[in-house]
């Protein structure tokens, strides 16, 4: 149908750019579901990619798009026959797609994207490591893009960090990879539906390994550790930001045992005083954490609703950790928190 309707069209202006652009994606579909490609499709693919170039003017909005579907129909062609001068032609296509889309676009971070696959493609039939290169560093740059598809400059991080410890690069891997890990919140980011959250974050599994792997190699177990923690808590961190009473998080484990046993669970809120290796000093004593501090234990339980029934309605002021990797407790959630585990100081050897 897409086919048909491509002759129902004027050769040139925008009126043909719709099925066109139709034709070539499932002409693309078809080719990427098949074993070996069939040469009449990937011909096809050629024919209609030249000519959805030939049909706008250079200064449209699509015309990157064009070229990067271009390429990417010449890269299909030299996949099979490994030929070279198909894929010269097809870097070039790449590359001109990215000169002419203007910063700002979204949709640019995939040009780049394309771009090096294809060089690392070449590479593997030349060799030339000029190629790789060139790969890095358009998906360095396009993981940088601060208006780059969230999902692209991810997936542009994460093949940055790859390619860069494969080519023995660890200290430039952990940088691609800390990027990356530091981005996951926003690819699953708090608007999302919990199981879309969910399966976004599943997507990238392999992720915070990867990126502790590199860490390890670099010579830095620390960031390592902290990369792993950060990737592990994308959902729970969120929870706590949205700072609602810790109660009405009703997906939680807690939640669903205390439906179970009532009187007989808890739920205790853990309370650090100070992580100083992390940059975490004494509280102000204004906090719930700077009140704890001054108590002479080093660790204690305390009963919550106690010391929140006789604040009253002055609360302390809430804590600002500059770490990451603790969440101060909320002086809100008292009153909702059975108990409180506070730790005073916590020494780098016990490995946070």
């Amino acid at each position: 149908m897409a086919a048909e309707a491509e002759h129902e069209f004027p050769e040139h202006g925008d009126f043909v750019r719709n099925p066109l652009s139709t034709l070539s994606w499932l002409l693309r579909m078809r080719v990427d579901l098949s074993g070996d490609p069939d040469p009449a499709d990937v011909a096809e693919m050629l024919r209609v990619s030249k000519r959805m170039i030939d049909a706008v003017h250079p200064g449209s909005s699509d015309y990157g798009l064009f070229l990067r579907n271009r390429a990417v129909a010449l890269t299909t062609d030299a996949r099979a026959g490994r030929d070279a001068a198909l894929l010269d032609q097809a870097v070039t296509a790449a590359r001109q797609a990215v000169e002419v889309t203007r910063s700002g676009d979204a949709r640019r971070g995939e040009w780049p994207w394309s771009l090096g696959l294809i060089l690392e493609q070449r590479h593997g039939v030349t060799g030339n490591r000029a190629d790789l290169e060139a790969a890095l560093a358009r998906w360095r740059e396009a993981a940088r893009d601060p208006y780059g598809d969230p999902d692209m400059v991810m997936r542009c991080a994460v093949h940055a960090g790859l390619l860069a410890a494969k080519e023995g690069d660890v200290q430039g891997a952990v940088a691609d990879y800390g990027l990356a890990v530091r981005h996951l919140p926003t690819v699953a980011w708090h608007g999302m539906r919990t199981g879309v959250r969910s399966d976004t974050v599943r997507r990238w599994s392999g992720l915070a390994s990867e990126a502790a792997g590199a860490a390890i190699a670099a010579g830095q177990p620390a960031t390592a550790v902290e990369m792993l923690e950060q990737s592990r808590s994308v959902i729970w961190t969120q929870a706590l930001h949205l700072r609602s009473d810790l109660t009405d998080l009703a997906w939680s484990a807690g939640a669903l045992v205390n439906a179970q046993l009532g009187g007989e669970y808890a739920f205790v809120a853990t309370a650090l005083g100070t992580i100083r290796h992390r940059g975490m000093d004494t509280s102000p004593p204004d906090t719930v954490e700077g009140l704890l501090y001054a108590l002479p234990e080093d660790r204690c339980v305390i009963d919550a609703p106690r010391p929140a029934t006789a604040l009253g309605d002055t609360l302390p002021a809430p804590r600002v950790s500059p770490w990451f990797g603790y969440a101060p407790l909320d002086p809100a959630h008292l009153a909702s928190t059975d108990g409180v585990v506070f730790v005073k100081d916590i020494p780098q050897s016990q490995g946070l």
